[in-house]
């Protein structure tokens, strides 16, 4: 095969850097991928947020922003650790956001959601509209909190992962455990 072709089937996401194959992952297969990156246990995963089970909900989006914003720099520090941080982060966005749209609906706000995110966080929208949606649909489910994965590498599955979830309960009982 030329490099051309080679390369068309690459840029069409038929391969992987060095040949490798690029296929999606599906229900069992996808679950026993994912089984095999869990990380240590309940004890050495939730380390790195003590303080967040600690603090109490937002009362303000101004206490969400600073909250928000103080612990960013931790998030990309552990991203390839486990993905404990990046579900909570992501809910907290999520929380952030909801009194955003109360602040913003009330008139009690003119900026934009991104502008508070740039400004305010140092965060990009897009990797933060990323957080809320692993977040929102992994939420319920402890188990993810223990995996070893890039957050990109989970975010990539997403979709496969939320199908799975919803069609195997046995699957899905299995993700909501904590041990």
């Amino acid at each position: 095969m030329c490099k051309r072709a080679n390369f068309r089937r690459y840029a069409n996401g038929l391969l992987k850097p060095y040949g490798k194959e690029n296929r999606k992952l599906f229900g069992t297969e996808l679950h026993e991928y994912l089984k095999k990156h869990i990380v240590g246990t309940k004890e050495n995963y939730f380390y790195s947020l003590k303080e967040a089970e600690d603090h109490s909900p937002f009362k303000t989006l101004k206490d969400a922003l600073g909250y928000l914003k103080s612990n960013y720099e931790g998030l990309e520090q552990s991203n390839n650790k486990t993905l404990y941080r990046s579900l909570h982060y992501g809910d907290w966005l999520n929380r952030a956001f909801q009194f955003y749209k109360k602040e913003k609906l009330a008139g009690t706000i003119k900026r934009t959601w991104e502008d508070l995110l740039s400004k305010e966080i140092k965060i990009n929208d897009s990797y933060a509209r990323k957080l809320r949606a692993v977040a929102k649909v992994l939420g319920g489910y402890d188990g993810f909190k223990r995996i070893g994965l890039p957050f990109f590498e989970l975010h990539k599955y997403l979709k496969e992962i939320e199908n799975m979830l919803t069609t195997d309960s046995e699957v899905a009982e299995f993700w909501k455990q904590t041990n």
